[in-house]
Parts: C-alpha cells; sequence; structure tokens
C-alpha cells in the first residue's frame, strides 16, 4: 500500500485498505478532511469553442542519429513514451521533416552535425534514395504502428540543387528567396513525390507544410532554412496546391509556419498591440518585400485560403509571457483570434513549433519550473488564440536547452544511449494523452479570466471516446481546492467520477485517487502546488447502473488479500463482499472506487473468495464472479544486492501487510550466520561495518512478529569501493601528473607503478591530483589507481600508460595555491578554489583568461579541463595577440572544434562530455602543424602556414573548471627549417610573410637578382614574421631566401621569386567588416600595398603600410557574419551627427581612383550621410535604401595620405560595404 508524502498529495494518490470488521480505512485520513474551497468551477457542455485537432511534436533532427545508431530496445522505449496512450504521452501528430541535403553540403555552414539533414534526391538529374534519413523514417513508422492519427511532412529549405547558392540556407545575395527563380514547379514535383512514395508505403501524410518561418532572413543559419516574401509564399503553395489536386494526393497545405504570432497580424491589429505602423522584424529590413500579414494574404486571397484550407499555422515563440504594456498570453493572442474570425468565423488556427526561447532558452532542467511555463502557454494557445493543434518543436534533444520533451546524452555511435524524459513530457502528456482528435473544448467558468498565472484551467468533451476532460495548471506555490460542476450534458448522459493524473515534481503523469460526485453532483478535489491535473471523466448513460466488474484477480498478501480488477464505466463505489470458504461469515463492505482493492486483518492460510458489485446513484449493478485467494506471508520478490563501501545494499519488492524484513548473509552459500532487520517495510537495507572485498552470501526474510517467510532466492554481493571513473597522466621530465574523476565518499586514492609486468612502486595520495617523481625518462610505466573508502582499499583499478621525456618546461600550474597573479582575467571572474580554476560567472556566460608573459611558437600546450556544468563549453587559445584572435581548440554544443579567429579550420567533429568528467586537452605545434588531442586520441591534424608566435590562455562559457596546464617544448631542439610562405611584389619593394621558428633570437633576409651570376647575396636584418624589402629594381626576378638565427646556429629556408614592378593597379582592397580578413573571397583581390582584406588603423602585418580604418570617439560595428563584399559592413556606432566612420591610406602623392561600395542591409530611410575625400564633401545626405551601389570617384592626394570617411547626417548610423582605391 502506498504511502503518501502529504495530505494534499494523499487526496489524489493514495489507495485503499479494508478491515475484517467491515468498514473502509483510509491511507491517511487526513485526505478527508476538506478545507475551504479555493475555486468553484463550472463546465458548460451546450457552450463549444473550437475542435481539437490533435498534440504532437516533431523529429527535427535528433531523431536520425537515434533511428540509425540506438538499439531495437531503446528505440521502442522512445517511441511508447512519444506515442503510446498506455506507456507515454499519446502523441496524436508528429511532424517529419523533409531534408534538403545539407549533411553532403553544409558541414562548414552548420557546424552542428545533429541539424543537418539527408535528401531523398541529391541533384537535379538524379534519382530518388528512399533510403535517405532512415533513422527519421523508423520513428515515422514507429509513430503510424502507435496509432499516432495526423502525420505531417515539413520542409525547412528546398533541396540544394533548387538553391540559388547552393547551401540549405540563404546568404545575403539571393534576394527575397533561396528557391532559384521558376523552380516552383520542380519544388512541388519534389515534395509530391515525396508524398506520394510514403503513401504507397503506407504512411500516408495528412499534411505537408512547405514552408518554415519565411519571416528570418536565415542568412548561413545553423540549421537548413528559408525565407520567402509573400509573393513567393503565394508562388509555392498555389503550384504545390496544383499538383498535389492534379496527382490525387490528399494531403492538405498547412502554412504558412510563421515564426510569432506578431508576424501574422493585419497590421491594423499589429498596431493595437505595439502601438507601432507595422511589424519589422527578420527579413523586413532586406528591402526585399513583405514578410508580414500573412493572415491577411493567406486568407483574404480566395486562391490561397482554398489552398491553405482557411487555416494558419504558426509558432508561439517570443509569445510566452506577458509584461505591463507587453500582454502576449492575453492580449496578443486576443488578437489573433479576433483577426482570424475577421475572414470568417471558421477560420483555424494551429500552433505548429513552440519551444523555449529568450532569457529562460538555454540551460537544460527537466524539472516542474519549466513544464510549468510550458503548461501556461498551452493553456493560453488553447482558450485565447483557440488553437486546434498544439506541437512541440523537437521530441528528442541533446542539448543543454529547454528544447526537449526527452533528452540525451547520446552524440555519437558508441554512446551511452540514456533516455531522460522531462516534466515538460508529462505535462504535454495530461493535454495530448486525454484529449483526442474531434473534442471540442467547452466552457469552463469560475476561474480569474485575467491572470495569467495561479490557477489556469480548460475543458473538453469527446463525443467519440465519451469523455469529459478538464486540464488544471496550478503554478502556484499553494495547493488549490476546487469544487468543479458539470453542466449542459445531454440528459441522458451523466459523470459520476473524475480520475485525477497528475504531473509534479515527484509525479510523471502519475493515476491520482478517484473523484467520486458528491451528493450535490459536483465533484471536489485538490490540486496541488507547483502541479499539472488532468481531471478524465467517462459520460456514462444517466439511470444506469454500472455493469459487472471484470477481470477479477486476487493476490495473496500477509493476512489480506489484494484484489485487482476492470473497474466499469460510471462506477464511483465498491460493495466488496468475502469471507472464507469453508466458514459461515460473510462480510460487505464499500469503498471508493478505484483499481485495486486490498483486504486486511485476515487469516493466513485460509481461503477466502471476494465478489465485487459496481456502484453509483443509481444503485450498485450485478456482482463480479467470484474470485478465491489465500493470505499468506511470502517470501520477498525482486531481491537485488549491491556492493557499497564497507557495506553492501539490498533491495526487495516490499509487500502489502509486511511490516518488517530482515536479510541473513555469510562467508558461505548458505551459511547465513549474520542477521539484521530493518524494522521497517521500506523496500531497502542497508548493511555497513564490512570490509572490501569480502563475497558474502545472503536472503532476505519477511517478518511478522515471531512468523518468518520462506527465503528469498539467494544473492551474492561484494562490499566495494568503485575505482575511480577516468585516469589521466601528463608526462614530463622524469615525472608525470595524475589527476583522476573523484569518487564519492572517497578518502584517499592508491597507486602502483609497473614497468612491464613488475611492480616498481606503490603510494597513496589524500586527493585526486598528484605528482609522480623519480621516474625514468623514454621509458614507459603503468599507473594503476583504486580508491580508498571506509571498507578499505577498493578492488577495482583504473589505470593509463604514460612516458615520461626530457622537456623544455615554459608554464605550469596545478592550482594548488589561490592565487592568479600570473594570469590575466580577460573576460568574465576567475578564481583558484579547491585544486582547480574556476570560471565563475554564475551563469552562461563567456570566459577568458590568458597566461601573463607567456609566448609561444612550437611545443605542447596540455590542459585538464572538468565539464563542471551541463552547458559548459571549454578549451585553449594560443598563437595569437588576444584572447579574440588566434587559434582555439575545445569543446563546445556537443563538438570539438579547431578555429582561428573565429573561423573553422577543420569541419566540427561530435563529442560527447559528461557531467563531471575530466578532459586531457593537448595542442602539439611544429610550425605549421597543428595536432589537437583530446585524451591523447587526435581530433585535427592539419596545415596551417599563416601562423604567428602569441599568447596562451583558456576559454570557458557556462562556468568550466581546469586542474591543471603546462606549455612545454623538447629539450634542446635544433632550429627548425623556416619558410617564407607569401611573397608580394610592389614598386621596387617586395613584402614577405614567413614563419616564425621557436628559439630563434634573429632572422635575416638574403636576396639577389635570379641572373645575379655568382655574386653573394644581399643579407638584411628582419623582424619576426614579415619584412618589407626596398631598393629594389622593377622588373627584375628576385631571389628571397629567409634565415633564422641562434648564437652561431643559422637554417636557411627554400627560396621564393618575385617580380618588383611599377604600375600595380590596384593599391587597396577592402572589404569593410569582414570577418576573415586574411582570407579573399571569390572574386576579391587584395591590393598591392596590403595582405589583409580589413584591420584598424596602423602598419600592415606585411608590408608596413599604415592603413585601416578609425571611428570617432572608437565607436565602430562591423556585420562580420556575412563575407561576400556588400553584406559585410562597418558603421560608425555614435549618435552624434557630424562625426563618423574614416578609412586612411598611406599613399605616395598622385591622383588616385577610389571606388566606395554601398548597401544596407536594413534599408533604413532615415539613415542619411556625407562621403568626404580628404576632407572635400563628395555625396551630401547620401541614403543607400535598398540598393546595392558604388560610387567612383578621382582624387589628388598631396600629403601622403588619403582618407575615405562617412558622417552622419540624419538619425540612423553611416555605414559603408568597400573601398578600392586604385593608381591612376
Amino acid at each position: 500500500m502506498k504511502t503518501c508524502r502529504k495530505w494534499t498529495s494523499a487526496l489524489l494518490t493514495c489507495s485503499l485498505s479494508v478491515g475484517l470488521v467491515g468498514h473502509a480505512v483510509n491511507a491517511n485520513a487526513a485526505a478527508n478532511e476538506k478545507g475551504p474551497v479555493d475555486a468553484f468551477l463550472t463546465l458548460d457542455a451546450s457552450v463549444k469553442y473550437q475542435k481539437i485537432d490533435n498534440f504532437g511534436a516533431s523529429d527535427a533532427w535528433s531523431m536520425e542519429p537515434l533511428g540509425k545508431h540506438w538499439t531495437e530496445e531503446n528505440k521502442n522505449r522512445v517511441a511508447d513514451l512519444l506515442f503510446s496512450r498506455d506507456k507515454g504521452i499519446g502523441l496524436s501528430a508528429w511532424r517529419f521533416n523533409i531534408g534538403a541535403g545539407s549533411t553532403e553540403t553544409d558541414g562548414a555552414i552548420i557546424t552542428n552535425p545533429w541539424r543537418r539533414a539527408e535528401a531523398f534526391k541529391s541533384s537535379e538529374a538524379g534519382g530518388y534514395d528512399w533510403s535517405r534519413q532512415a533513422g527519421q523514417q523508423w520513428f515515422l513508422k514507429a509513430a503510424k504502428e502507435r496509432g499516432v492519427d495526423t502525420l505531417i511532412a515539413f520542409v525547412n529549405s528546398p533541396p540544394v540543387w533548387m538553391t540559388k547558392n547552393g547551401h540549405a540556407q540563404p546568404d545575403a545575395t539571393v534576394g527575397s528567396t533561396n528557391l532559384k527563380e521558376g523552380y516552383e514547379d520542380e519544388f512541388a514535383a519534389f515534395l509530391s513525390d515525396v508524398l506520394e512514395h510514403f503513401e504507397q508505403n503506407g504512411l500516408a501524410f495528412d499534411y505537408i507544410s512547405p514552408i518554415n518561418e519565411p519571416t528570418w532572413d536565415w542568412n548561413r543559419a545553423g540549421q537548413e532554412g528559408n525565407r520567402y516574401n509573400n509573393d513567393d509564399i503565394k508562388r509555392v503553395i498555389l503550384e504545390l496546391h496544383r499538383q498535389l489536386k492534379q496527382r490525387g494526393i490528399e494531403a492538405g497545405i498547412s502554412a504558412p509556419d510563421g515564426v510569432e504570432i506578431t508576424a501574422l497580424l493585419d497590421d491594423e491589429f499589429y498596431q493595437r498591440f505595439a502601438n507601432k505602423e507595422r511589424y519589422t522584424g527578420g527579413a523586413n529590413s532586406l528591402g526585399a518585400g513583405k514578410y508580414r500579414e500573412y493572415i491577411k494574404d493567406l486568407l483574404g486571397d480566395p486562391q490561397l485560403k482554398e489552398a491553405v484550407g482557411n487555416k494558419i499555422a504558426s509558432h508561439s515563440y517570443w509569445s510566452d509571457y506577458s509584461r505591463t504594456g507587453d500582454d502576449r498570453l492575453g492580449l496578443l493572442r486576443d488578437l489573433l483570434a479576433e483577426n482570424l474570425e475577421k475572414y470568417g468565423a471558421d477560420a483555424k488556427y494551429w500552433m505548429s513549433e513552440y519551444c523555449i526561447l529568450g532569457d529562460y532558452g538555454p540551460g537544460r532542467d527537466l524539472g516542474i519550473d519549466p513544464a510549468l511555463h510550458v503548461a501556461r502557454t498551452i493553456h493560453f494557445d488553447l482558450t485565447r488564440a483557440n488553437a486546434a493543434a498544439w506541437q512541440w518543436w523537437t521530441a528528442v534533444s541533446k542539448e543543454d536547452y529547454k528544447d526537449g520533451l526527452i533528452y540525451t546524452d547520446f552524440t555519437k555511435e558508441g554512446d551511452e544511449q540514456n533516455i531522460l524524459p522531462s516534466k515538460i513530457l508529462w505535462t504535454l502528456g495530461n493535454y495530448s494523452k486525454f484529449i483526442r482528435p474531434g473534442a471540442d473544448r467547452i466552457q469552463l467558468a469560475g476561474l480569474d479570466e485575467e491572470a495569467r498565472s495561479g490557477l489556469l484551467g480548460s475543458a473538453y468533451k469527446d463525443e467519440k471516446e465519451q469523455t469529459v476532460t478538464t486540464v488544471l495548471v496550478n503554478d502556484s506555490t499553494v495547493d488549490k481546492r476546487v469544487k468543479l460542476s458539470i453542466q449542459g450534458l445531454a440528459s441522458k448522459d451523466a459523470v459520476y467520477m473524475l480520475k485525477p493524473y497528475i504531473t509534479s515534481a515527484d509525479q510523471d503523469l502519475a493515476k491520482g485517487r478517484n473523484v467520486p460526485v458528491q451528493s450535490d453532483g459536483t465533484f471536489e478535489t485538490v490540486i496541488p502546488a507547483r502541479s499539472v491535473v488532468t481531471l478524465y471523466g467517462d459520460l456514462v448513460k444517466a439511470g444506469k447502473k454500472p455493469d459487472a466488474p471484470e477481470d477479477v484477480r486476487i493476490r495473496p498478501a500477509n493476512k489480506g488479500l489484494q484484489i485487482d480488477f476492470t473497474l466499469p464505466k460510471g462506477a464511483y463505489e465498491v460493495e466488496v463482499t468475502y469471507g472464507e470458504k469453508q466458514g459461515n461469515r460473510e462480510r460487505t463492505v464499500k469503498v471508493t472506487a478505484e483499481d485495486v482493492i486490498t483486504l486486511s486483518n485476515l487469516r493466513n492460510g485460509i481461503e477466502y473468495y471476494v465478489t465485487l458489485r459496481a456502484g453509483n446513484k443509481n444503485g450498485f449493478g450485478p456482482p463480479s464472479k467470484r474470485a478465491y485467494g489465500v493470505p499468506e506471508l511470502l517470501a520477498p520478490s525482486g531481491v537485488s544486492a549491491e556492493g557499497t563501501d564497507g557495506g553492501f545494499t539490498v533491495k526487495y519488492d516490499a509487500a502489502v501487510g509486511v511490516p518488517s524484513y530482515r536479510v541473513r548473509y555469510g562467508l558461505q552459500p548458505g551459511a547465513y550466520d549474520r542477521v539484521l532487520e530493518s524494522g521497517t517495510a521500506s523496500g531497502l537495507i542497508r548493511v555497513e561495518g564490512l570490509q572490501n572485498g569480502t563475497v558474502l552470501y545472503g536472503v532476505v526474510e519477511a517478518v511478522d512478529g515471531t512468523a518468518v517467510s520462506p527465503p528469498s532466492a539467494a544473492f551474492q554481493v561484494t562490499p566495494d569501493i568503485p575505482a575511480p571513473g577516468k585516469i589521466l597522466a601528463v608526462a614530463g621530465d622524469a615525472k608525470a601528473h595524475v589527476e583522476v574523476t573523484p569518487v564519492a565518499g572517497a578518502a584517499g586514492y592508491g597507486y602502483e607503478l609497473l614497468s612491464g609486468a613488475q611492480l616498481a612502486a606503490a603510494g597513496q595520495s589524500g586527493s585526486s591530483a598528484w605528482d609522480l617523481a623519480e621516474l625514468t625518462n623514454d621509458m614507459p610505466v603503468t599507473v594503476r589507481v583504486y580508491s580508498v573508502g571506509r571498507g578499505g582499499n577498493g578492488t577495482a583499478f583504473a589505470e593509463t600508460t604514460v612516458t615520461p621525456k626530457a622537456e623544455e618546461l615554459r608554464f605550469e600550474d596545478r592550482f594548488e595555491a589561490g592565487g592568479l597573479s600570473r594570469y590575466q582575467q580577460d573576460v568574465s571572474e576567475w578564481k583558484v578554489e579547491d585544486g582547480v580554476l574556476k570560471h565563475a560567472s554564475g551563469g552562461d556566460h563567456q570566459g577568458e583568461i590568458g597566461i601573463r608573459d607567456l609566448q609561444i611558437i612550437d611545443g605542447t600546450l596540455t590542459v585538464i579541463a572538468k565539464h563542471a556544468t551541463a552547458g559548459a563549453d571549454w578549451g585553449i587559445t594560443f598563437r595569437g595577440p588576444s584572447y579574440d584572435k588566434g587559434y582555439g581548440f575545445g569543446f563546445e554544443n556537443g563538438s570539438l572544434y579547431l578555429r582561428k579567429d573565429g573561423q573553422a579550420l577543420a569541419s566540427s567533429v561530435p563529442f560527447t562530455a559528461k557531467l563531471g568528467g575530466l578532459y586531457l586537452l593537448e595542442v602539439r605545434l611544429q610550425g605549421k602543424r597543428i595536432q589537437a588531442l583530446i585524451d591523447g586520441e587526435v581530433a585535427f591534424d592539419v596545415t596551417d602556414t599563416a601562423y604567428t608566435s602569441g599568447r596562451v590562455g583558456l576559454h570557458s562559457w557556462g562556468d568550466a573548471e581546469f586542474g591543471y596546464v603546462k606549455a612545454a617544448r623538447e629539450a634542446d631542439p635544433q632550429l627548425a627549417k623556416p619558410e617564407i610562405y607569401q611573397v608580394k611584389a610592389g614598386d621596387r619593394q617586395a613584402a614577405l610573410k614567413y614563419s616564425e621558428v621557436d628559439g630563434a633570437d634573429a632572422y635575416a633576409i638574403q636576396y639577389q637578382a635570379v641572373t645575379g651570376g655568382s655574386s653573394a647575396p644581399v643579407e638584411i636584418p628582419a623582424k619576426a614574421g614579415s619584412t618589407l624589402v626596398t631598393g629594389l629594381t622593377n622588373d627584375v626576378a628576385y631571389s628571397f631566401w629567409l634565415v633564422a638565427k641562434r648564437g652561431g646556429e643559422e637554417v636557411r629556408s627554400e627560396p621564393v621569386t618575385a617580380v618588383p614592378a611599377g604600375n600595380q593597379g590596384v593599391l587597396y582592397y577592402v572589404d569593410a567588416g569582414d570577418g576573415t580578413p586574411s582570407q579573399p573571397e571569390a572574386g576579391e583581390q587584395l591590393g598591392a600595398l596590403q595582405t589583409l582584406e580589413e584591420q584598424a588603423y596602423g602598419p600592415d602585418p606585411v608590408t608596413g603600410v599604415h592603413w585601416g580604418y578609425e571611428a570617432d570617439d572608437g565607436l565602430t560595428w562591423a556585420h562580420t557574419s556575412p563575407v561576400e563584399a556588400y553584406p559585410s559592413i562597418r558603421q560608425y556606432d555614435g549618435n552624434e551627427n557630424g562625426k563618423g566612420l574614416a578609412y586612411r591610406f598611406e599613399l605616395p602623392n598622385g591622383t588616385y581612383g577610389v571606388k566606395v561600395g554601398f548597401f544596407d542591409p536594413w534599408a533604413a530611410g532615415d539613415r542619411r550621410m556625407n562621403l568626404t575625400l580628404n576632407g572635400q564633401t563628395v555625396l551630401t545626405d547620401y541614403v543607400i535604401g535598398t540598393k546595392q551601389e558604388e560610387k567612383t570617384f578621382d582624387v589628388e592626394v598631396s600629403g601622403g595620405e588619403l582618407i575615405v570617411k562617412v558622417v552622419k547626417a540624419g538619425a540612423s548610423k553611416p555605414m559603408l560595404s568597400y573601398i578600392a582605391v586604385e593608381q591612376r
């Protein structure tokens, strides 16, 4: 029999016990004590609102790896949780993503492999491959097999071969949409082919959603996506509608899947909500057409209204809160409903996608708080927006975000396939499991309609299933007693009992205690604080007695019997008649109807008979068939034992009526000379005070006074403390640093060192990190570590092998002291505590810290990182001038990355980091070769010639921790051979860029004419990294060598050749705001005097010529994500007219041509600016508007410098896209 934690829960969840004396005994008498009623609720089934179509979720994109790589058992567990009404939440809709092919084309853009998708057709000329998206197809079939009513196919982007840029997301150059011009028919044909294929295979889709969130610009997004202006939408939908009808495909079109409610509204309704003229979010700023007013343009157009079935589908993102002057839960949804009704009372609304975004989105949380947030959103979508469907975003998530119903830590094949249901799953189940397709929402009165929290409720009547359902959300911190009456039913119908199902902090859609109708015809119960409760009632014939209970089964209990049976509909009371089979005494008792009844105070060993009758206000119905059972003190079942540190825990199934249990155990099977009695029936006994490693045998027995049950099945167990889950060893010079993941309860750790098979040394450490000394270089040693606990040494080992080697140690920190004097805290707060370096931002924030006075070229960087929070990212930064420039290697969002200046040097590698886990990061630098390893395995091995020496630092996001950091290089290394990797010839000069050589203390450049005969090369001193050689003769070919020097040692590079020339044409080309200034894009060419596309004013890193941007008051901002010339921009970021942004160029005196490119992504009409060249105004009050425009000028330079400046002259800030300076 269940025990109850507090009386409010007891009222809903406790079962019954019936004594022989003939009275019902509640498991917690306080549950029957009635307090004051907080809310009087009235359901009126005669007042109907919208008809419910479905509750659903989507497969994007996690179902693909799960379906491909998980075991059948685990896939079925997930499918049952999502689709089964018996084992899960019974979703009635499933959204299947038709991929665009980004798996093949967009690895560098969509860095998270879980967000890419395959395509059924990979090229225009190719055929279909229906084996694609196999993982998603598995779950599609599983949904159909489990009775999911509505299957919806949805598309984020057309296939990549239909897009203008060949990618599954647009960029700034494609215009209003990425779908190729005139490809509406091919797109519709592709979708029709997919629908037809699945229909022929028994998986007919009920709806197709060809467009997703068309409002967003989706430029180079981290997922598949595409924008469409309203004219684009019309062409796509009408052509798809035409082809579906032509082929006889009955799937409806669901559109437009808008990103937020505000984008749907007619301008007049938007003005009433936002007090602004029109919605301007997303792509509306591109000047590429209209991306708003979807209700008006879809339902106000007769052709489109027919094509979309008089239905609008949209998402509830950024619409899940209410603030003063911004009531999105209430007012916004009221306006949405009013706006829809303007185009017909039968206009339908679907909420087709939602998860928690905004400030509350980051951070995985399986608990009740986000579930209540979601429950509020569902409630207002159903009751104020009159949504006929409500569909969650991604069914399964691996992310540290509130975007999943179920979570997993699985990232790649071979990872643990854990399944973590969230409270959001069960909260959605409070609706989806009980409110089925075809149900009508009916009136529920008695709650504050203006409340945005507290106690919220909605009600539904289902003619097909013959049920009345109420869902109540109590997000307050106090219990709420409600009294509920049901009106408006047909005279032949009645509801006599409500079955509660509760989701709360400690219950997952748990069946509560039935709520019978009272004498006044009402129902009364308590809705626990911080819970969602569904009250589910069967409609039965009024005036009819219940049928007989069926499937009556008797289970023996100690001095009692447990009766399982199927309760007939309409019953709220059960009459139990029982007696001894051989006796003449019979007892009859009446109890509140539950599915299980327990009879107590019986005699063990005596056979009893039982019959049941179900009753309601009309009386009791016919009796069940007689069933028989014998009370008995049974041997415990479900016995399992697990060793613990210095003891063991034995678990068993606690049976009804058993007051106590005992465990008997000993050193030999059957010889149980030690006994421990629990004194309770908790289902668990803990035994302590034993020696780890001792093998024990035992049994469990039930105890009632002097009576003892037969023994359970025997168990075997060994007290032990586990070994550390992971051991990391970092080699040093005749030493090694060792760290292990801490083991809970461990007092310390013991270790053994093995050379071959021989034990070389042993010891113990009181902490989880220590150093090993006096090792022999170049000789491998195996390190075995065990835990030491209350029961002594553990028997299990963790081991690894380490090979000490000679090295030059440049930096090392074990974080044993609390100071950070050797570090520069660049971003956020850091501290040393508990032997680790902690990023201490207190949330989901960036952290950067650098090592002072350490510049590195070659060598090995070693870091031990701890995945201290679920959302933590961590890594090493190196070879850069600052924390945000240079290289970085680490973990981020389920993947390993290697970047330079923020750009990927290689595709990311999926990686699973476990909470609390330790990870060994190594970066091995050898000239242009960069190897990055994690836990000794190579993740990246790349070459990059354009490197320099630079700082070393640590990166964190979300409060990672670090246990160790070291920088070292080979002992007494020889100078490496230098390499010249860039030579840029100019007018009587050549700029050389080359590698820095670790250990070199000086550099020189040697050069001579290729046809210079036997004369010795000229040698000039050079700086590290780059040098400008002047005084050369134009049109003569020269050979250049780089010489690295250390003391008397010199190493010379291979030669490179260049020919200086007089007229260089383009001298500077600036792609303003370019985020990859060292990588010119297709069609771009650097000028003769520069080696970067963009830089702040200063000397060029190779040519030494001064150029770059300079903003008044230092205020500038750049749009860096685009890489093309027009879309990347830099602007003056101040608000003062008369000030602006300048680009300065060092030039010889003379005449030059200047080209300036302009583009305004936001097409601001008040972005007026002046353009000046060396102080002379050449454009006045210039407005870019919607154009991509180039202006050309000639200018005379007399002071050795050209200054191009945009000056603010209006409300918005001045900007430019590119500048080219050409020699005349």
